[in-house]
């Protein structure tokens, strides 16, 4: 629990202070009361630990989520009441923001407010997206059901997401570490051979003095080259939080062969899963394509997916509203038409869903297959470039001394 620094007046007009732990500054004033204080001032105490906490993540991982709903789906669905739930559910989890925000949770609900508005409070913890199909499931009498399609969400959409990282964090790590083996032997490596080179007095060859140069270049202005790296990682990063500069960088990555193919049903997957659990909860169509849109994570798709929200809201079929925009597939807005003259709209949505994160692993393993020859093709030719170079001039010295 967060502890708070107060200071209080007792009864007779005394100047106190002191700690404690509490849940929150309502918790507070309440035990100054029951002894007989008047708070005059409380604020949080941060300690390092907290500071440590909040500057490096400490949020609530999707794993630690996707257990914490399975168990509230199962307390639910044995009949135990709310709040003991919510008791049991906070004395079991090690997260500290999880076990505050259901705190929290536990008291708002003691006082009459209902679960999904609670949860509200907490956007840090608790997703929107999981609030709505709480609340739906609190309104159709089916709560126990809806947090374990919550749990399966969770389970399905950390298993994309992670082989889509995978593949893309791959080739970056390969060429992280090839830009530090590179560097090494032309600070480190190559200056040893310049100097025997020079003490040997002879003219050395094209490919041998490029490799010198390059190094000293290296010798002279590594600070300044990761400097300038780490700059252009921040300053594209920023870039992409901006609108205009995200939607273009979107365009891009969606043309890029292989890659694009894989962001598209990785999205895909993502928003088709989203709005297939949010049907199954009792979510609207339109609200629930409002949602999947922002999860998204392409700008072309997520207007493309709002678009036709506001089509639906005029009227239109969801095949219809679909039809304009030529992101989304052929088979996606079939597949939607027949889903809608059937009635099954949410089962169809979850077998595209099913699709395509078969198609997306199926597409992140053909990346990891193309790339990892070309990154080994890649970078053993750089190294042995480096060695060619730098045994040329021994050969010519060996070629002369034989002669």
């Amino acid at each position: 629990m967060p502890k708070y620094s107060f200071k209080a007046k007792t009864i007779d007009n005394k100047i106190i202070e002191g700690h404690t732990t509490a849940v929150d500054e309502a918790e507070v004033r309440e035990k100054l009361s029951q002894n007989q204080l008047v708070p005059i001032s409380i604020s949080e105490s941060k300690s390092a630990l907290d500071v440590e906490i909040n500057l490096f993540g400490g949020g609530v991982s999707s794993k630690i989520l996707q257990v914490f709903f399975r168990q509230f789906a199962v307390m639910i669905e044995s009949g135990v009441p709310l709040v003991e739930t919510l008791e049991s559910l906070k004395q079991s989890t090690v997260n500290k923001k999880l076990k505050l925000a259901l705190a929290k949770t536990q008291r708002a609900i003691e006082t009459g407010q209902d679960l999904p508005s609670a949860l509200a409070e907490h956007p840090k913890v608790f997703d929107p997206l999981y609030v709505d199909m709480i609340a739906a499931g609190v309104e159709g009498g089916v709560l126990d059901q809806i947090l374990n399609r919550i749990a399966e969400y969770i389970e399905k959409k950390n298993k994309i997401k992670a082989k889509v990282m995978g593949a893309l964090a791959y080739p970056i790590v390969v060429l992280i570490i090839a830009f530090i083996a590179v560097a090494f032997i032309l600070v480190k490596v190559i200056p040893t051979f310049e100097s025997m080179f020079k003490n040997a007095g002879n003219e050395l060859p094209y490919l041998t003095q490029l490799v010198i140069n390059l190094s000293e270049f290296f010798q002279a202005n590594i600070l300044y080259m990761i400097a300038g790296i780490i700059l252009v990682i921040f300053g594209l990063g920023f870039l992409y939080t901006l609108p205009g500069p995200k939607k273009f960088f979107d365009s891009v990555f969606l043309k890029i062969p292989i890659y694009g193919s894989l962001m598209l049903k990785g999205s895909l997957a993502r928003v088709m899963r989203t709005l297939s659990t949010l049907l199954k909860s009792g979510v609207r169509l339109n609200e629930a394509l409002f949602t999947a849109a922002k999860i998204s994570g392409n700008t072309l798709l997520e207007e493309s997916f709002l678009a036709s929200q506001d089509s639906i809201i005029k009227g239109n079929s969801f095949k219809d509203s679909m039809e304009p925009h030529h992101y989304i597939p052929t088979m996606v807005k079939q597949m939607i038409a027949v889903g809608e003259r059937s009635g099954r709209l949410d089962d169809m949505l979850e077998k595209v869903a099913d699709f395509y994160e078969s198609e997306t692993e199926s597409a992140a393993d053909a990346l990891s297959s193309l790339i990892e020859p070309i990154l080994i093709v890649f970078l053993g030719g750089i190294v042995g470039f480096l060695m060619i170079a730098m045994f040329l001039p021994v050969m010519q010295m060996a070629g002369n001394f034989s002669g």
